[in-house]
């Protein structure tokens, strides 16, 4: 015999996990709105630009998904650029204008998704210098013995022409007696100058000045500059002067065998008798900065040519030569000392952008492009390694 016991234990209900409702992310639908998808503008070259180099800019624009209408497009020049002529393109029905500096395309309808390139060109222009205002150095005086004739009493002056000597004389004696003959200049005692105060004619290519001289020197160090003129023409030139202006805050200590003139305006000239065509001339001098001088600056130099008592030609030089002062050491590569040197007759050309506007019935927009620039030449410092 055995005892059975049988347990009844209560069965757990389970838990019922409430299943979590998922709310459905909504679509966003975006509405398009009328305007242009994208315009963009280029340069080709992107690098530094010298006096006369060209640029070639690229508008490129496309449409977005409804037509457009009176679509203009403009982009103004920057200021040391100007427009070469004729060279505005663009697309067939595209129109074009040009005022105050600024190009301007337009369109009647722009159709859905179409693209367009707008394109010209324009050339750095090299600076045209102002003719200097200088008299040049008048001729030293020359003097002729004068014979009077016994008895006679006479004053002359001998006839005057344009940028040649003036002659006058006098002579005088105890007679009344009147002269039969008026005196002459190679007969009477004179005083030549001669002043040139005439117009400059009209710059030639036939003739050039140039100047070279180094972009920086340590403190103490002398600058010397070289000269060239060269004759650019088909017949021989004589009676050439080449000037050039001392710069202030400088002192000459080598005049290369030529002459200085005497204050307010301090020049070194020359005297080239002859040049041939197709060859060239060069004269050298050398300065001292002064001791607080940071920066010498020469600007103005020219020759002139004088034939018969007439000045024929000029050619004035067009790029100023800036020479920086400083202690250190000077890389023999780039010529450049310590801090970085932008060269100050080369500033870079920056083209703010285009602008597009539109219409479309009850929205007109607009929308503008990126900028681009051609830099100037940099020269980051130098660092050696001690």
């Amino acid at each position: 015999p055995y005892l059975r016991i049988v347990y009844n234990l209560p069965t757990a209900t389970p838990t019922v996990t409430a299943t979590p409702t998922v709310t459905p992310i909504p679509t966003v639908t975006s509405t398009p709105t009328p305007g242009i998808k994208f315009i963009r503008l280029a340069n080709d070259p992107q690098r530094e630009l010298l006096g006369g180099e060209e640029v070639t800019y690229i508008i490129e624009l496309k449409n977005g998904t409804f037509p457009l209408s009176n679509v203009v497009v403009s982009n103004a020049l920057p200021d040391q650029m100007e427009l070469i002529t004729d060279s505005i393109k663009a697309p067939v029905a595209w129109t074009t204008d040009v005022a105050n500096r600024t190009i301007t395309w337009m369109l009647p309808t722009l159709a859905v998704s179409d693209t367009a390139q707008l394109v010209y060109r324009a050339q750095r222009h090299t600076p045209t210098p102002i003719p200097p205002s200088i008299i040049v150095p008048t001729a030293p005086p020359t003097t002729a013995t004068i014979t009077p004739t016994p008895t006679a009493s006479s004053t002359g002056t001998a006839p005057v022409e344009s940028n040649t000597p003036t002659f006058t004389a006098t002579s005088t004696t105890s007679s009344s007696i009147t002269p039969t003959a008026t005196p002459t200049p190679s007969t009477i005692a004179t005083t030549a100058t001669s002043t040139i105060t005439s117009t400059p004619p009209v710059a030639s290519t036939d003739l050039t000045i140039s100047k070279s001289g180094p972009a920086a020197v340590l403190l103490g160090s002398e600058i010397v500059y070289t000269l060239k003129v060269t004759n650019h023409s088909a017949r021989s030139l004589t009676g050439l002067t080449i000037f050039d202006v001392i710069p202030v805050d400088a002192e000459v200590v080598d005049f290369g065998g030529g002459s200085t003139t005497m204050p307010p305006v301090r020049m070194i000239q020359w005297q080239i008798a002859l040049l041939n065509p197709d060859n060239s001339v060069t004269r050298n001098f050398t300065i001292r900065p002064a001791r607080n001088a940071t920066q010498i600056r020469n600007a103005l130099y020219f020759v002139d040519v004088i034939e018969n008592g007439a000045l024929v030609m000029r050619a004035v030089g067009q790029a100023v030569v800036v020479t920086t002062i400083g202690e250190g050491s000077i890389d023999a590569q780039s010529g450049l000392w310590g801090p970085a040197i932008a060269l100050e007759t080369n500033p870079p050309i920056i083209n703010a952008g285009a602008l597009v506007k539109w219409e479309y019935p009850g929205f007109d927009g607009q929308q503008s492009s990126n900028p681009v620039r051609n830099p100037f030449q940099l020269y980051l410092p130098i660092i050696r390694r001690q």
